[in-house]
Formats: C-alpha cells, sequence, structure tokens
C-alpha cells in the first residue's frame, strides 16, 4: 500500500495562508501597548507572554475578557504545545537591553573582544543570551503557525546575528518579509519594524502621519496649572551639565527619548512657554499620550510600574502598521472574491 500525502512543511505553510481571522498573541508583551494599537485597529487580542506578573496583570486589565490566554513564565521555558492554534498574528518585542545603543558595558566589551583586549564575559554572555531568544521566539512562531508575524526592535538589533537568523527562517517558511525604522509622531523613539505576512508584502513606506498635534494636545494638566521650578531645582541639570537638560515646549511636536527611569539626566521635560529657566516634569499618564497610548489604554497606578511599561512600550508607529495589515487582508479578501 502505497499513501501519498502532503508533506508537513507544506500542509501548514498552506494553513497559515489561508487564515482569515484577526486573532493576536504578544510574545514578551509587557503591559500590551503593542497589542493596544492592533486592538485599536480591529484586531482582537487573544493572549499574551510575560515574565513579569505585575506587566501581565497590565495587560488583562486592559484586554479583561475571559477568554485571553496568557502565559506568566520565561519563553524557553515553554513547550510549544502551550501555544494557542487559532493565532493569525504573532506581536514580538525581544528584550531588547543587551542590543540597546545605549548599553554602553556591553559596547565597551564587544569593542575589546573585536581588538583582542580583556573584555567583560558577563557582558559578552549576556548578549549571547539575548540573540538566543530569537531562536525560542521562531520555535513559537512556528507552534502557533500565524498568517503574519510583526517584530518590534531597537535598531540595533536588525544588524544582529539574531536578525539574520530571524529573516532566513521566515523567508524559508514562506513569508513575504518588508522592514523599516521609524519613530512616534511626537516621540523621537526610534524602532526597527519587520512585518512577515503570508501572500503580499505590507508597505511599511510612509509610516509617519503627521497629526497635526502639539506637546500641548497630550498634557493632562494644563499650561497654566502646572508646578513649574527653576532648573536648578532638578538634579538632571547638574547631572548633565555638558549636555545641558533635554526639553521640549508646548508648542513643540517633538520630545527627546522617554525611558522606563524617569530619574535619569536625559528624560525629557517640559520648559516653560515664556521662562526658559522654568521647567515641570511629565506625568506618566502624559508621557502615555505622547506615545499614543490614549486613555483607553489603563495605567497601573504604581509610578515605578508604569514607567517601566510606557518605556518599555512602543510608539505609534505600529497603530499605521496594524492598519496596513488589515489593508492588506481586505485587498486579498476582494482579490479571492473576484477569482
Amino acid at each position: 500500500e502505497i499513501v501519498i500525502k502532503v508533506a508537513k512543511t507544506e500542509y501548514f505553510k498552506q494553513k497559515r495562508a489561508q487564515k482569515k481571522g484577526l486573532n493576536t498573541f504578544e510574545l514578551f508583551c509587557g503591559g500590551g501597548t503593542l497589542s493596544h494599537f492592533f486592538k485599536q485597529a480591529g484586531f482582537q487580542v487573544k493572549g499574551g507572554l510575560e515574565l513579569n506578573e505585575d506587566y501581565l496583570a497590565l495587560f488583562h486589565k486592559n484586554n479583561p475578557s475571559e477568554e485571553i490566554f496568557s502565559i506568566n513564565a520565561n519563553i524557553e521555558d515553554i513547550h510549544t504545545s502551550y501555544f494557542p492554534k487559532d493565532i493569525d498574528v504573532v506581536l514580538s518585542g525581544i528584550p531588547c537591553t543587551t542590543f540597546s545603543g545605549s548599553n554602553v558595558k556591553l559596547k565597551k566589551a564587544l569593542k575589546a573582544k573585536r581588538e583582542g583586549l580583556p573584555y567583560d564575559e558577563d557582558e559578552i554572555r549576556k548578549a549571547d543570551s539575548g540573540e538566543a531568544l530569537t531562536f525560542y521566539v521562531l520555535m513559537a512562531i512556528k507552534a502557533m503557525n500565524p498568517r503574519t508575524v510583526v517584530v518590534e526592535e531597537v535598531v540595533e538589533y536588525s544588524e544582529s546575528s539574531a536578525s539574520i537568523m530571524l529573516r532566513l527562517v521566515l523567508e524559508h517558511m514562506g513569508y513575504s518579509i518588508t522592514e523599516t525604522v521609524g519613530s512616534g509622531k511626537h516621540t523621537k523613539r526610534k524602532r526597527w519594524c519587520l512585518v512577515a505576512n503570508m501572500g503580499k508584502e505590507v508597505s511599511l513606506s510612509g509610516l509617519h502621519v503627521n497629526d497635526g498635534k502639539s506637546i500641548e494636545d497630550f498634557l493632562e494638566v494644563p499650561v497654566e496649572e502646572r508646578e513649574w521650578k527653576h532648573k536648578d531645582d532638578f538634579p538632571r541639570s547638574r547631572l548633565n551639565e555638558s549636555i545641558g537638560i533635554r526639553s521640549c515646549t508646548p508648542t513643540d511636536t517633538m520630545t527627546n527619548t522617554f525611558t522606563t527611569h524617569g530619574t535619569r539626566g536625559t528624560e525629557p521635560i517640559l520648559q516653560h512657554p515664556s521662562n526658559p529657566d522654568l521647567y515641570s516634569e511629565f506625568t506618566n499618564r502624559e508621557i502615555a499620550n505622547i506615545h499614543g497610548l490614549d486613555n483607553t489604554f489603563e495605567l497601573d497606578g504604581r509610578k515605578t510600574i508604569d514607567r517601566q511599561v510606557i518605556g518599555q512600550g512602543v510608539t505609534d508607529m505600529f497603530a499605521e502598521v496594524a492598519s496596513r495589515i488589515l489593508n492588506v487582508y481586505s485587498q486579498n479578501e476582494i482579490n479571492c472574491e473576484i477569482a
């Protein structure tokens, strides 16, 4: 007896190409900032994986459905059978501290290693473990077999050996890949974005859409009601005497990048519109607003947790990415009906 069947690889390729739903699952979901932009576009958030319990609690707060399937664990500890199978879009923001250009210790260690000098082996090991996460991300993608994969990362990741592996494997699986580097509408925070889609490529050109707003439009406390202090009252003015205070005025359209550290010397601060010696700190709600996370995205209420989630979160360029993917889906369905 000879039994002829479609090869497993071809079978799963056909299956993911035929998916028609809008269900998303986010790896390293944090508080769900990336999922939020996709939900706003019309996708259904079905779950996420996150190690930090506080972040995952916020993810659930913003996605209160009883059907949410979340995993609280390290991705490398999860057997692929635990991942859901009814997922159409896998979102992933791999922890970026090992890749970030602000990781001065790692940059020094890598430079010393290249030059044959003594180097910090712990920093190199951390970098290696960060790159290894990409392998587990690919295993999760294979298990969920989505129609589309969206990866957001710091720009430096796009030049790593891990990103080369990511592209090669996704292309081998039959995905059409597009990628770009962009920033938010109102923050200079740059992010690398890769979209892998079964079928037509998703255009990522011209993601930056001008909405005509200034920083003042995102303030929860109006300019005339804010607490203004002299620049000498802020520690950052002494920490960064060579740089100065990184600030913006209410009428500016952009700020510098916000991080998870509210006390860092390079954190943006609001400058008084008429007195350049007066400044006011942004609230976490205002920072969330500037990132594109409007009041529909609920904060935790604890200052540190909120700042970490917002600082780790993505910018509103991904709202446009989500819209582009949805548009490609619609075009495919129209073409299928015509055929």
